[in-house]
C-alpha cells in the first residue's frame, strides 16, 4: 500500500469518527452547559493533500461530479467554521455542516 493510500485511510477513519462522535456524545454531554458541538464535513478542497489526486484521471472524474462545477477553496470551508463559532449559531448543536458543493446530492 502506498503512503498516499495509507494517509487517506487514516484521514477518512478520523473524519468518520469525528462526525459520529459529534451528535450522540459531545452535543448531548455539553449542550446543557451552553457549549455547542458541531462538525464540518468538507468536500474536495484545493489543498496540498489532494492536489496530486486531482491531476489523475480518477481525481478529475471525481471533481467533475461536483454539482456546483468546481472544487472548494479553503476560505469557503473556513466560512462555515466562522459561522458555527459565532453567536449566530448559538442554537445549533449536534450538527454536521456539509460544505461540499452539492456532492452528496449526486
Amino acid at each position: 500500500m502506498t503512503e498516499d493510500k495509507s494517509r487517506r485511510i487514516v484521514f477518512t477513519g478520523a473524519a468518520g469518527g469525528i462526525g459520529t462522535m459529534t451528535r450522540p456524545l459531545l452535543a448531548k454531554l455539553y449542550s446543557g452547559a451552553g457549549i455547542t458541538a458541531n462538525a464540518i464535513a468538507p468536500g474536495l478542497v484545493t489543498t496540498g493533500m489532494i492536489a496530486k489526486e486531482l491531476k489523475s484521471k480518477a481525481g478529475k472524474r471525481k471533481a467533475a461530479q461536483i454539482p456546483v462545477g468546481r472544487i472548494a477553496e479553503p476560505d469557503e470551508i473556513a466560512a462555515g467554521v466562522v459561522y458555527l463559532v459565532s453567536d449566530a449559531a448559538g442554537y445549533v448543536t449536534g450538527h454536521t455542516l456539509n460544505i461540499n458543493g452539492g456532492l452528496l446530492m449526486s
